[in-house]
């Protein structure tokens, strides 16, 4: 099983590609339609198998993306599977419906760098602390 299924509008190709790059370089795999699909392949029955066979779906979120028919059907449907979606917001849009209560990974407003650590952020678990929490109550005098 792999990974990340990432979902894009064709005018966010260029984010798309460099978010796929970022997560395999984290070891962790993607399918994405620029890189996974070949002339000929049925569209449709590709991106059921790519719903299919992806732990979770990582949604370029643009005004792009939200403006647009196929890419809102494909995170609905992802929805519909009951797949976790992860959007990764790339312009300053607000996301509506459905998708306003999904916490989204920012890169709108941030550099090459500062956008490769909060991917990385974002896409990691969150980690539980490996000291002692220090008690937040009364203290000992």
């Amino acid at each position: 099983m792999k990974h990340y299924f990432v979902s894009y509008n064709l005018a966010d190709k260029a984010w798309a590609e460099w978010v796929s790059q970022q997560i395999e370089a984290l070891g962790m795999s993607v399918v994405m339609q620029a890189w996974d699909f070949e002339a000929g392949d049925n569209f449709v029955a590709r991106m059921h198998a790519a719903l299919q066979q992806c732990e979770r779906m990582l949604l370029i979120l643009s005004r792009h993306s939200l403006d647009a028919r196929f890419t809102n059907e494909e995170w609905q449907a992802a929805f519909a599977l009951g797949q976790r979606i992860v959007p990764v917001r790339v312009d300053d849009c607000r996301p509506p419906g459905l998708l306003a209560p999904i916490a989204y990974i920012d890169l709108s407003a941030l550099d090459e760098a500062a956008a490769a650590q909060a991917l990385k952020a974002g896409l990691q678990p969150p980690r539980r602390p490996n000291t002692p929490v220090p008690f937040p109550g009364r203290r000992a005098s």
